[in-house]
């Protein structure tokens, strides 16, 4: 018979028994950093703006009518779908859900592995994956654009070995915002 501890039935249940408190404060603060504040903005989408900023606490769709449709500035316009924007909506979404589809398959295979790992290891792996947040983001980001420019040193690499003839355009394009979005939260999902 197993005695109290996390391996044996009896200690499961006093595990989970400690577990569960301790984990009270993880939740509340998950609860006020992050919920909190998306219910707000959710909550103050639906208010009328103030001339000189806040709100009035008056509730209404103005500001998704503003967003998806548009009206001649005098008013001599019908008003019509603004395409434009509803088509960017979509492709934030779009590319916001790639990214997190690409970090979780690469992401919990990492994870994975290095939860299997002996216990004198998973701190060095660890160490690797925190150390891109040593650096800001911005310089991150513009560190990235660096590296795949036209005459930046990937394209360089590929003419070099004789892949490509010229160089690849990949600055400003979705590819280069999916791996920027993935360089950024890869280590997140970890």
């Amino acid at each position: 018979m197993a005695g109290p501890g996390p391996s044996g039935a009896s200690g499961d249940a006093t595990y989970a028994g400690l577990v569960r408190p301790l984990l009270l404060p993880t939740w509340a603060v998950v609860g006020i950093l992050m919920v909190l504040p998306v219910c707000l903005m959710a909550v103050y989408s639906f208010l009328t703006k103030e001339f000189r900023g806040g709100v009035i606490w008056d509730f209404t769709l103005a500001a998704y009518d503003q967003f998806f449709i548009t009206r001649g500035l005098f008013g001599d316009e019908p008003a019509r779908i603004e395409w434009t924007y509803i088509g960017i909506f979509w492709r934030s979404i779009w590319q916001a859900g790639l990214a997190t589809l690409l970090c979780l398959f690469i992401g919990f295979p990492t994870a994975w592995f290095i939860a299997t790992r002996p216990a004198r290891s998973r701190g060095v792996w660890l160490f690797l994956i925190t150390i891109p947040y040593w650096v800001n983001l911005l310089i991150r980001t513009v560190s990235l654009k660096f590296l795949i420019r036209e005459t930046g040193p990937l394209n360089e690499s590929l003419m070099a070995i004789g892949l490509i003839d010229t160089p690849l355009p990949l600055v400003n394009t979705n590819l280069a915002v999916q791996l920027g979005l993935f360089y950024s939260y890869l280590p997140f999902m970890v």
